[in-house]
């Protein structure tokens, strides 16, 4: 009876991702790179809009804890994370980490 064995994680993920060897410096930028993203998702950009649309208030903050503007009525409006600006963040993020990975291949 054959008993299968079994393979190692780089060989199993390989089948998904290719074969990639990398070097030290290009692990640490991958890392890095997975850093500056995750921070980017933990801390989003936040807007506030009236009624109308209009971005009265914008910035940084924590995903869990935005900010809302108060308003003189005493009510206030609540912020919302600004996706359009995520995701452009994040895609620049990753071109240029992506480069670094590259230009650190030799």
């Amino acid at each position: 009876m054959h008993t299968p064995s079994r393979a190692p994680l780089n060989a199993t993920l390989g089948v998904f991702i290719g074969d990639i060897n990398m070097n030290e410096t290009q692990r640490k930028i991958l890392i890095a790179t997975a850093c500056v993203v995750a921070l980017m998702v933990i801390f989003p950009p936040y807007i506030v809009e009236n009624y109308r649309g209009v971005t009265i208030m914008a910035g940084y903050g924590f995903l869990f804890d935005l900010p809302s503007y108060a308003m003189q009525s005493g009510s206030s409006i609540p912020s919302s994370v600004d996706v359009k600006t995520l995701l452009v963040q994040i895609f620049g993020a990753a071109v240029v980490g992506g480069l670094a990975f590259l230009a650190a291949k030799r």
